[in-house]
C-alpha cells in the first residue's frame, strides 16, 4: 500500500496517484501514521500447552495479513507461511496441543 494508491488527481494536475493538496510535514506524518495503522498486520503467538493446564510455552510468533500469515519459531529456527493464523496453528498442532493467542 502506498499513499498514492489512496490519492486521486485530475488530468490538470498530472493524473491519478499524486497529492492534490499542499501537505506540510505534520500532515504528511499524520497521513503516514493513519496508513500504517489501517494496514498493519495482526500479531499473534502460537502457544503449546502441556498436560491439563500444567504449563505452556510460546513456540512461534506470527503476523497475519489479508489472505496470508507468516510465522517464525520462538527459537528462530522455523519459518513458515500459511493462508491464515488458524491454519498455522493447525499445522503446528500436529505435534501437540497448540493455542492461537492474538497480541
Amino acid at each position: 500500500m502506498t499513499l498514492s494508491e489512496g490519492c486521486v488527481g485530475s488530468a490538470a494536475d498530472g493524473g491519478a496517484g499524486r497529492f492534490v493538496w499542499p501537505v506540510d510535514e505534520k500532515r504528511f506524518a499524520e497521513v503516514i501514521q493513519s496508513m500504517v495503522s489501517d494496514h498493519a498486520p495482526k500479531l499473534f503467538a502460537i502457544i503449546e500447552e502441556f498436560g491439563e493446564r500444567d504449563d505452556a510455552q510460546v513456540v512461534a510468533w506470527g503476523m497475519e495479513f489479508p489472505g496470508r500469515a507468516h510465522v517464525v519459531g520462538d527459537d528462530g529456527r522455523m519459518r513458515m507461511s500459511s493462508s491464515s493464523a488458524q491454519t498455522a496453528r493447525d499445522l503446528l498442532g500436529i505435534t501437540g496441543t497448540m493455542r492461537l493467542v492474538w497480541c
